[in-house]
């Protein structure tokens, strides 16, 4: 049972990890990201300052869900907020047949699923001691 936690927790951390720098490096080259958005995205949505807020946003999400991931904080419901964002890129991505980029997003879900099923119901939220 232990050894089942370690792993659990390893797989936690490193989904975390993961959707955290792929959020940071999004922050980092964010006018490359918003550009990039912008060019295969542009015939999605009727206007262009909707993709632009979009894609401003979606980063910083994805950083902070992360963040929350390895932190162990609400974490079933950051797991669901990662597994949302990352359903959102996938049909993005999927109208734009840019499947390469599908490899990402898949294994973050298939990590995701696993998390939202094993995640034991005493590990929601963190505990402080005073």
């Amino acid at each position: 049972m232990n050894r089942f936690r370690n792993i659990t927790y390893t797989i936690r951390v490193v989904t975390g990890v993961i959707i955290l720098l792929h959020g940071l490096l999004r922050i980092i080259f964010l006018d490359t990201y918003i550009e990039f958005v912008l060019t295969h995205f542009y015939d999605m949505l009727p206007t262009e300052t909707g993709l632009t807020v979009g894609a401003s946003l979606f980063p910083f999400i994805e950083f902070f869900t992360g963040l929350l991931i390895i932190s162990n904080v609400n974490i079933k419901k950051s797991i669901r907020i990662a597994f949302c964002i990352s359903l959102v890129m996938i049909c993005f991505i999927i109208a734009d047949q840019l499947y390469s980029r599908l490899i990402y997003h898949g294994v973050i879900i298939g990590l995701l699923v696993f998390l939202c099923f094993k995640v034991d119901k005493n590990q929601q939220t963190p505990t402080l001691s005073v």
